[in-house]
């Protein structure tokens, strides 16, 4: 199932702030949404760190990448500190980036080798989930979408009416009659030159994912 943080329905300003993530889909057993909230928030978000050290294991890529997405999104820069994590509202209590998120998969089941993450997605499958990404989406109503990979990227290609393609990572599109930023990036775990999920040195990640994401804030909320 989903990740949907407690804090997903955000405002940035007078603008509402709802980040969705598309990744392409996860081994392993099947999870409730409150065992999926434990495993990204508690375990990946609280209990691990982009970097190993002393008292904590690392992040695997995908949520290494996906902790540098969020925190250009919300102001906090690159960075690999605890610290920079953490959103500090003015009006409220601060929470953990992840928290702040929801992450869905284009795909609810997997199929694969036994023991690998290296799905391999029939188009029977890709039918199938096609409808319950497209419903997942219409009731979350996300402002910026952040598609990983091929597989979550080619959804786009049914379900979202696109206005504007401002570059080749970033178009303004509508989904189900509300505006949304979609940012189209090759998986964190990808492979060089595309990979931007273990070092934040990544030329992917400092030219194409910082980049693209501060000019669909910028077009979210305008100065």
């Amino acid at each position: 199932m989903s990740h949907v943080g407690k804090r997903y329905d955000l405002r940035l300003g007078d603008k509402p702030l709802r980040v969705v993530v598309v990744g392409q889909e996860a081994p392993g057993e099947r999870l409730s949404m409150e065992m999926r909230y434990r495993a990204v928030h508690d375990v990946s978000g609280l209990e691990k760190r982009y970097y190993k050290d002393s008292e904590h294991e690392h992040r695997n890529p995908h949520m290494r990448g996906t902790t540098s997405a969020l925190r250009v999104i919300f102001g906090k820069g690159l960075g690999y500190d605890a610290a920079g994590e953490w959103v500090h509202p003015q009006a409220s209590r601060p929470f953990h980036i992840f928290d702040g998120f929801a992450l869905v998969n284009r795909l609810l089941c997997f199929a694969g080798p036994p023991g690998t993450s290296q799905g391999r997605a029939t188009k029977t499958m890709l039918a199938n989930c096609r409808e319950h990404l497209s419903t997942t989406l219409e009731i979350l109503e996300p402002t910026i979408l952040i598609l990983q990979g091929g597989a979550a990227a080619s959804w786009t290609r049914t379900a979202l009416t696109t206005t504007h393609s401002y570059t080749p990572h970033l178009s303004e599109a509508w989904l189900n009659g509300n505006r949304v930023l979609v940012c189209e990036f090759s998986h964190p775990s990808a492979r060089q030159p595309n990979r931007w999920g273990d070092r934040l040195d990544s030329p992917y990640l400092t030219e194409v994912v910082h980049k693209t994401l501060r000019s669909a804030v910028r077009r979210l909320h305008p100065d």
